[in-house]
């Protein structure tokens, strides 16, 4: 561990270091670590007004158990990575193909997020190869999330809030918990591609560019645990607003629809399944064009999308 009096900035290169480093500064650098196998990287108890910078390549030994990879919370808090830097997961170590529905033991999350409040900021980060699920944010009020890469496989592709072979940009699940309102998210500027959905919102009870999505262009259902319990009322979906959701039709589909599609025949443009009675007066879409899909399932029609 590197400390620098002045500035209070330390340079952390061995994860025995970690705890004195937290204790001791302001200005926090994560510097080509090798986290130990089982082992949580834990942030989430730093200084108020902490900036964490991650340089090189952080890495996690494999380990045949179910925790978190990276603990992240504060107040004013920074987290961003230097040029060239990765968040490397060591996904393939636990890829069995069945992902978090069962097989071998695996993190469940790479990144989970705390009580980021005020003015926290998560940025800049190339994060490769997550044994599962990236992204688990909860309590977080005034958090903004900008510049991150996703990739997951092996290799490097670089674009601006890109991710490819993921679930999609999701909002849940939602239900069954001792706090269930989400307000004021937002996502701005984002390319997925080679992934299942393009957005989704999960509930348990009761500027998008997407590409060669398998098989739901938009998706807003409430049943995402039906084996756990059938659709009822309890949760109500309100004031759902998205604009700009662009699906490109891939020219082979239009050209050759027997020959080669990458499309599974029954991806469908929209899936909106929601409890009865659901009134989808206050659901606002605009300029939509997503194609593709052969069919649409849509229990409720909301204004702008052509459901």
């Amino acid at each position: 561990m590197v400390c620098s009096a002045p500035t209070s900035s330390c340079t952390v290169t061995e994860y025995s270091q970690l705890a004195d480093t937290i204790s001791s500064g302001t200005d926090l650098h994560i510097s080509h670590l090798t986290v130990p196998r089982n082992t949580t990287l834990d942030l989430s108890k730093v200084k108020a007004n902490t900036v964490i910078t991650f340089e090189g390549c952080t890495f996690w030994e494999y380990a045949n158990a179910t925790y978190d990879l990276l603990k992240v919370g504060g107040t004013n808090i920074t987290i961003q990575g230097a040029a060239c830097s990765v968040l490397d997961g060591n996904g393939p170590a636990w890829w069995d193909g069945i992902g978090s529905n069962g097989g071998v033991p695996k993190p469940q999350h790479m990144i989970t997020g705390s009580k980021l409040v005020g003015k926290s900021v998560i940025k800049n980060l190339y994060i490769k190869n997550a044994p599962t699920h990236i992204f688990s944010i909860s309590g977080a009020f005034g958090l903004v999330m900008k510049a991150i890469v996703i990739d997951m496989k092996e290799g490097y592709t670089l674009l601006p809030t890109y991710c490819s072979g993921s679930h999609g940009l999701s909002i849940g699940s939602i239900g069954g918990k001792s706090n269930n309102t989400v307000d004021g998210v937002v996502f701005s500027n984002s390319n997925m591609l080679n992934s299942q959905n393009g957005a989704r919102i999960k509930a348990n009870l009761g500027n998008i560019a997407v590409s060669n999505i398998s098989d739901y262009g938009i998706d807003v259902q409430q049943d995402y645990h039906a084996s756990l319990l059938p659709l009822q009322l309890g949760a109500v979906l309100t004031a759902c607003s998205q604009r700009r959701a662009h699906r490109p039709p891939n020219p082979r589909r239009q050209h050759h629809q027997h020959l080669h599609d990458p499309h599974p025949r029954d991806a469908q443009n929209y899936y909106i399944l929601t409890v009865p009675g659901t009134n989808a007066d206050s659901w606002h879409f605009s300029d939509s064009d997503i194609t593709g899909g052969d069919n649409n399932t849509c229990l409720v029609h909301p204004t702008g999308l052509n459901c």
